[in-house]
């Protein structure tokens, strides 16, 4: 890993944990019981979530156990919402501090997680895992190599085995990489091949 890496890496850490802290601290610092986190103090719905799909649950009872902690799983979902700021900056090759910050605050200040942390606490870090997953998959991706493609497709499946919802970020990804390449005026018939390609692998 490169010096450059390094610095980039503590930047976009010590940023998100700032953005984190005064966005959504207050929250993981006190069992506020409300929405759906009212009845999932001890969580005992993993039959109900597999049987939505989200088989990949009964792994996060493991890591965390089944009591909804706020504290715990607030370091949990900031350790996969800084890595998966990093690997979209690696994605779209944003090198500029001022862009990273930004960046962090997109992903940390949205309309959707804010609303998760409020009312969904219990599944604040499946939510982040596979939102990480997602975006981790595209990074494979954008490799161009088999093993990439071969990771990608395994992180897209974990991903909606989490939480199915967060797929549509990889597709977002997929739209913003197509459209930075035509304005670079790159070769337009590679780029939708290619991108046509991507989405085919995906969806089966």
């Amino acid at each position: 890993m490169s010096k450059e890496q390094k610095s980039k890496i503590l930047y976009v850490s010590v940023s998100a944990i700032i953005i984190w802290t005064i966005t959504h601290g207050y929250r993981f610092m006190n069992n506020l019981y409300t929405c759906d986190a009212l009845i999932e103090v001890f969580q005992d719905d993993i039959l109900f979530q597999r049987s939505l799909g989200r088989f990949m649950h009964p792994l996060v009872m493991v890591m965390r156990g089944c009591i909804s902690n706020p504290w715990f799983i607030g370091i949990l979902s900031l350790f996969f919402i800084t890595a998966s700021i990093y690997f979209v900056s690696e994605i779209l090759k944003i090198e500029n501090p001022l862009m990273l910050i930004l960046l962090g605050g997109l992903l940390i200040c949205n309309n959707t997680l804010i609303s998760s942390v409020a009312g969904f606490l219990p599944w604040m870090d499946v939510y982040t895992i596979a939102l990480f997953l997602s975006v981790i998959g595209v990074w494979f991706y954008e490799k161009d190599k088999l093993y990439g493609y071969i990771l990608g497709s395994i992180a897209f499946i974990m991903c909606m085995g989490f939480y199915q919802a967060y797929i549509d970020v990889a597709f977002a990804l997929f739209v913003i990489i197509t459209v930075t390449k035509l304005a670079e005026k790159k070769d337009l018939k590679k780029i939708l091949i290619k991108t046509l390609n991507k989405n085919i692998r995906i969806t089966e």
